[in-house]
């Protein structure tokens, strides 16, 4: 386990908001061997994953995980936890905070595995974050005891699993994808010393996430005209369907009947006009379906009209 003092000195550094990697003169040799590349930051290390999808017209579905199988990039596991706990440490006031883009009331859901220590979401007032953007602030606090002499076999002392779900709908022009700050913080009283908070957050982004303050190129009015235009396509094709498959039951039954050498003479001078006409409405219906098929893709451009689900481990949460 690492020297008292030096963690005591490195706490008051991380405190401060700097990354740190463990330097191998802080480690004996009763502590484990950890990776030269191991991440570790101020207070609740551990790798989660975050994932998103589209649910509908501005409407989103997040979900923040710890309770993950296999291990990070840097090898260290998913789930949350402290390194380099002192013996006699009071430890208290976990609390994670996720701030989701926009003056919003999402409904956050715990999933099965999320830890009772984590209790339920609250909502807390919008700020202005770094990044000049107002979020909302949605923070669980921890509210088990967390005993330093519980430290694992690998040197990791474990809090319990987080598992939330939120349905959030965020405002016009916003709303393309979610964008996130994930904070953590809790505070940690070396023996005989005052609490520190040891804290960092870090934005995470989906795809254009940096550049959603602009109005998006296509919604609501802009889209609407293209949905009449599909319906309007869509009836004439229905109609052209219609007539064709009337003229195929008109051949069919025209096919059926025993007909003289004249009737045969008037259908093979008839067939030629037959053959024109339902040349023409194929034609019409291959522009339609042509037209309908660009609709649907400036719509799906526009909107998201198929859900996708971006899921990643969250390489800005990291161990």
């Amino acid at each position: 386990m690492s020297d008292p003092a030096k963690i005591g000195v490195s706490r008051r550094t991380l405190a401060k908001g700097a990354a740190w990697t463990v330097p191998a003169a802080a480690v004996v040799a009763a502590a484990p061997a950890y990776a030269a590349s191991l991440r570790i930051d101020p207070g609740i290390n551990g790798w989660v994953r975050v994932s998103y999808s589209d649910t509908g017209w501005c409407s989103h579905r997040l979900t923040y995980d710890s309770d993950i199988s296999g291990v990070g990039p840097d090898g260290a596991p998913y789930g949350l936890y402290l390194y380099d706990v002192t013996p006699g440490s009071t430890i208290t006031n976990a609390k994670i905070t996720l701030w989701i883009r926009g003056n919003n009331n999402a409904s956050w859901t715990n999933l099965n595995g999320h830890s009772s220590c984590w209790g339920s979401a609250v909502r807390g007032t919008p700020a202005t974050k770094p990044d000049g953007a107002t979020y909302t602030p949605y923070t669980w606090t921890y509210s088990c005891p967390i005993n330093p002499a519980n430290v694992s076999p690998d040197g990791r002392l474990y809090l319990g699993h987080f598992r939330a779900q939120a349905d959030v709908t965020l405002a016009w022009g916003i709303c393309d994808n979610v964008c996130l700050w994930a904070q953590r913080s809790i505070d940690v009283a070396l023996p005989g010393e005052n609490p520190e908070t040891l804290t960092f957050q870090r934005k995470i982004g989906f795809a254009d996430c940096e550049g959603q303050s602009a109005p998006r190129s296509r919604r609501g009015a802009d889209t609407d005209g293209l949905e009449s235009r599909r319906a309007e396509l869509k009836a004439e094709l229905e109609q052209l369907q219609s007539k064709a498959d009337a003229a195929a039951d008109s051949v069919a039954a025209q096919a059926s009947e025993q007909v003289d050498d004249e009737q045969d003479r008037k259908a093979e001078s008839a067939a030629p006009e037959k053959a024109s006409v339902s040349s023409g409405d194929l034609e019409r219906t291959a522009a339609i379906e042509a037209e309908i098929e660009e609709i649907d893709a400036e719509i799906a451009a526009a909107g998201k009209v198929a859900s996708e689900e971006a899921t990643f481990p969250d390489a800005t949460l990291s161990a």
